[in-house]
């Protein structure tokens, strides 16, 4: 049978009065504000948050890339003879498009 544990003192939350800052506390010295902004620290800060960006975007990238060939090798892998009517297919339709578009483009 669980029994009630008298380690944790157990308090009243509501008998101890709430803190609220007074006027007289400055809150300038809590949160100093950086006046002396240069043009030069903008542009530093423009370019490394520029940089972080585009690492973060080569790195999803890089890992959609292999993601996308660990699938198709295991696409290939399972169903070879799917994968070999996928290519003749697109290879078709690539062939006659651009049959298609160089008639079109010499009348």
């Amino acid at each position: 049978m669980a029994h009630q544990s008298t380690t944790v003192p157990i308090r009243n939350p509501r008998t101890e009065p709430i803190s609220w800052p007074t006027p007289e506390e400055d809150m300038a010295h809590i949160l100093p504000a950086r006046t002396s902004t240069t043009a030069e620290d903008i542009y530093r800060s423009s370019l490394a948050a520029a940089e972080r960006s585009f690492r973060a975007t080569q790195r999803r990238i890089s890992s959609a890339a292999t993601s996308v060939a660990h699938s198709l090798r295991r696409f290939a892998d399972e169903r070879p003879l799917h994968l070999v009517g996928v290519v003749a297919g697109v290879a078709l339709l690539t062939g006659a498009g651009l049959r298609i578009w160089r008639a079109n483009k010499d009348a």
